[in-house]
Protein backbone atom coordinates (compact mmCIF):
# COMPACT_ATOMS: atom_id res chain seq x y z
CA UNK A 1 0.00 0.00 0.00
CA UNK A 2 2.90 2.37 1.13
CA UNK A 3 4.34 1.45 -2.43
CA UNK A 4 1.13 2.49 -4.33
CA UNK A 5 0.94 6.04 -2.50
CA UNK A 6 4.46 6.70 -2.67
CA UNK A 7 4.17 6.16 -6.65
CA UNK A 8 1.06 8.27 -6.83
CA UNK A 9 2.51 11.19 -4.94
CA UNK A 10 5.54 10.92 -7.81
CA UNK A 11 2.53 10.58 -10.29
CA UNK A 12 1.19 13.65 -9.50
CA UNK A 13 3.57 16.15 -8.80
CA UNK A 14 5.18 14.48 -12.33
CA UNK A 15 2.18 15.86 -14.09
CA UNK A 16 0.95 18.71 -12.05
CA UNK A 17 3.60 21.02 -11.75
CA UNK A 18 5.42 22.16 -14.95
CA UNK A 19 8.09 24.09 -12.93
CA UNK A 20 10.53 20.91 -12.37
CA UNK A 21 13.32 20.77 -14.83
CA UNK A 22 13.00 17.70 -17.24
CA UNK A 23 15.77 16.00 -16.04
CA UNK A 24 13.38 15.67 -12.68
CA UNK A 25 10.29 14.27 -14.89
CA UNK A 26 12.67 12.33 -16.82
CA UNK A 27 13.75 10.76 -13.26
CA UNK A 28 10.54 10.55 -12.22
CA UNK A 29 9.24 8.72 -15.13
CA UNK A 30 12.09 5.93 -14.67
CA UNK A 31 11.14 6.02 -10.95
CA UNK A 32 7.94 5.06 -11.81
CA UNK A 33 8.77 2.20 -13.85
CA UNK A 34 11.12 1.13 -11.30
CA UNK A 35 14.49 1.80 -13.52
CA UNK A 36 16.56 2.97 -10.29
CA UNK A 37 19.89 3.46 -12.34
CA UNK A 38 18.05 5.74 -14.70
CA UNK A 39 16.40 7.86 -12.17
CA UNK A 40 19.53 7.65 -10.45
CA UNK A 41 20.88 9.40 -13.81
CA UNK A 42 18.29 11.99 -14.34
CA UNK A 43 18.02 13.32 -10.81
CA UNK A 44 21.73 13.88 -10.12
CA UNK A 45 21.52 16.06 -13.16
CA UNK A 46 18.29 17.86 -11.97
CA UNK A 47 20.37 18.32 -8.76
CA UNK A 48 23.43 19.77 -10.61
CA UNK A 49 21.46 22.05 -12.27
CA UNK A 50 19.18 23.57 -9.18
CA UNK A 51 21.46 22.22 -6.02
CA UNK A 52 19.19 24.04 -3.44
CA UNK A 53 15.82 22.02 -4.80
CA UNK A 54 15.24 19.80 -1.52
CA UNK A 55 12.83 18.31 -3.87
CA UNK A 56 15.51 17.18 -6.23
CA UNK A 57 17.92 16.06 -3.60
CA UNK A 58 15.45 13.96 -2.05
CA UNK A 59 14.00 12.01 -5.06
CA UNK A 60 17.49 11.70 -5.91
CA UNK A 61 18.59 9.64 -2.00
CA UNK A 62 15.41 7.78 -2.25
CA UNK A 63 16.50 6.51 -6.37
CA UNK A 64 19.67 5.83 -4.45
CA UNK A 65 18.57 4.23 -1.75
CA UNK A 66 16.29 1.58 -4.18
CA UNK A 67 19.03 1.41 -6.46
CA UNK A 68 21.12 0.32 -4.24
CA UNK A 69 18.38 -2.41 -2.79
CA UNK A 70 17.87 -3.77 -6.01
CA UNK A 71 21.43 -4.53 -7.23
CA UNK A 72 21.66 -6.16 -3.44
CA UNK A 73 18.88 -8.14 -4.90
CA UNK A 74 20.28 -8.82 -7.99
CA UNK A 75 23.84 -9.95 -6.52
CA UNK A 76 22.24 -12.17 -3.83
CA UNK A 77 20.46 -13.71 -6.81
CA UNK A 78 23.21 -13.89 -8.89
CA UNK A 79 25.39 -15.73 -5.19
CA UNK A 80 22.83 -18.09 -5.09
CA UNK A 81 23.04 -19.36 -8.65
CA UNK A 82 27.03 -19.28 -7.78
CA UNK A 83 27.73 -16.39 -9.77
CA UNK A 84 30.87 -14.92 -7.68
CA UNK A 85 32.12 -12.42 -9.94
CA UNK A 86 28.85 -11.52 -11.39
CA UNK A 87 27.08 -10.95 -8.00
CA UNK A 88 30.64 -9.04 -6.50
CA UNK A 89 29.76 -6.48 -9.26
CA UNK A 90 26.42 -5.97 -8.26
CA UNK A 91 27.24 -5.99 -4.67
CA UNK A 92 29.58 -2.73 -5.39
CA UNK A 93 26.94 -1.57 -7.49
CA UNK A 94 24.88 -1.36 -4.63
CA UNK A 95 27.57 0.19 -2.59
CA UNK A 96 28.36 2.84 -4.89
CA UNK A 97 24.46 3.64 -4.69
CA UNK A 98 24.13 3.28 -0.97
CA UNK A 99 27.70 3.68 0.67
CA UNK A 100 25.88 3.80 4.49
CA UNK A 101 23.32 1.12 4.09
CA UNK A 102 23.92 -1.27 6.93
CA UNK A 103 22.13 -4.09 5.35
CA UNK A 104 24.21 -3.61 2.15
CA UNK A 105 27.27 -3.46 3.84
CA UNK A 106 27.56 -6.75 5.67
Amino acid sequence: MKKIAFLLVFVAVFWGCQTFSPSYKSGTEAAINKDWDEAVKHYERAVLGDPKNSVYRLALMRARVAAGYDHLYKARQLAAENKKEEALREYDMALTYDPASKVIAE
